[in-house]
């Protein structure tokens, strides 16, 4: 049997944490090992656990979920923060993705979404709820147009589309006949230039100028 996922919620809607819960744990893929209303009190349980996963909601008391997450992605970085909110606020994904966050959610999204964006940022991979993703796309393609791009080699824009398409190094080698050894280092290269440290920039990058359409 496979290890559940370990989770900890920071959520201060008492209705909507109970309901979060109950979710997940009638999948016995997933384990809430601790909940908290706010970012402050996250950051005191993540000293005594480390969870695969942190669910935070973007708006909370006492320490908002961008500044917990940016804490987090700090001293915590093996730790997949997602995002949670109730408005299709594109700064609001801005600020989180900015922040570390690997993915975004809204808080009605049906079991099924929740689900995915779960498995897909435990295995490291960035991932958006459909209208997050069109919103975000929308955002960064318009301000994007203002920017001027760094210069891609045609390989490392092939690599970099592939990233964003949430395939791993492996899956990339293997699709370009190529090594993993290769793959990471034109990567590696490629986060250089843009002063990124992970795929969540890498990805962020190539949304805001254009060189990658949320499909």
């Amino acid at each position: 049997m496979r290890k559940p996922i370990t989770i900890v919620i920071a959520e201060d809607m008492d209705i909507y944490l109970d309901g979060l819960i109950m979710t997940l744990e009638r999948n016995k893929r997933y384990k809430v090992i601790a909940h908290v209303p706010n970012g402050r009190e996250l950051l005191e349980v993540l000293k005594t656990v480390t969870p695969d996963i942190v669910l935070v909601d973007v708006v909370m008391p006492v320490l908002n979920g961008v500044e917990a997450c940016k804490v987090i992605n700090n001293l915590y970085p093996e730790i997949a923060v997602v995002a949670m909110t109730v408005f299709e606020d594109e700064d609001e994904v801005q600020k989180m993705i900015q922040a570390g966050a690997i993915g975004f959610m809204m808080k009605n999204s049906d079991k099924e979404e929740l689900f995915t964006v779960i498995e897909s940022a435990y295995k490291g991979k960035p991932v958006y709820c459909s209208r997050t993703n069109r919103r975000l796309a929308e955002a960064f393609a318009e301000r994007g147009r203002q920017l001027k791009p760094l210069d891609f080699s045609t390989r490392e824009l092939e690599i970099m589309e592939l990233k964003c398409d949430n395939l791993s190094h492996e899956d990339i080698a293997d699709k370009l006949c190529m090594s993993i050894k290769t793959v990471d280092s034109y990567s590696y290269q490629m986060l250089q230039k843009i002063g990124e440290h992970n795929a969540v920039g890498l990805i962020r990058y190539a949304i805001r100028h254009g060189l990658y359409k949320v499909k």
